[in-house]
């Protein structure tokens, strides 16, 4: 079932991130018992994030995590583990969940590890993260930078982007304008 293959993957990745050990991969373990504690290990989630490259994603119990636009918030490269039918799948869900916040430049901003080459032992995370080219990673860190504002509500009135709010009231106006959802490359906001 998907919630056996879930547990399968998480497992594999807690295995693996503890055999790298630091700095190569750091993951928290705790359980909270209290909402106190759990709001502390989400900040301790978050400054994890904030400080990290890549931040492994492994599929949930849902397609859509809420994990994914915190890491990109964050500024921290989302690391998917799809097989090769489920990445057109998820990638086609992300546009749909996310169409004005991250459908356009999506692909610029990830790294898909084949996970059934990964569950069989074919891929080694540390080593395929580390072949990645430092330009290229910082092409994608650039490109998480422009646009993690797309993702961020915020009400301060001096905040000078626009924000995840003001993106989604101008993608439903294009789309009420237009017809389309999106007309890629375009964007919501252009020309506004």
């Amino acid at each position: 079932s998907g919630q056996d293959w879930a547990q399968k993957l998480r497992g594999k990745v807690v295995e693996d991130c503890q055999s790298y050990g630091e700095p190569h991969c750091r993951f928290l373990t705790n359980k909270p018992d209290s909402n106190f504690e759990k709001e502390d290990l989400l900040l301790q989630a978050f400054e994890l994030k904030r400080q990290s490259i890549f931040c492994l994603e492994p599929g949930g119990y849902a397609t859509i995590r809420s994990a994914v636009p915190d890491a990109i918030s964050l500024g921290c490269i989302p690391v998917f583990f799809l097989s090769k039918d489920q990445k057109t799948h998820d990638q086609k869900t992300h546009r749909r969940v996310y169409p004005w916040h991250w459908s356009q430049w999506m692909k610029d901003s990830l790294v898909i590890i084949d996970l059934d080459d990964y569950m069989a032992g074919r891929v080694d995370l540390n080593m395929t993260l580390e072949a990645i080219p430092p330009s290229r990673v910082e092409e994608m860190q650039q490109k998480i930078a422009r646009n993690a504002h797309r993702f961020i509500y915020n009400e301060d009135a001096s905040y000078d982007l626009a924000d995840a709010f003001d993106i989604t009231l101008a993608g439903m106006a294009f789309q009420m304008r237009t017809g389309k959802l999106f007309d890629p490359p375009g964007d919501p906001l252009a020309g506004q």
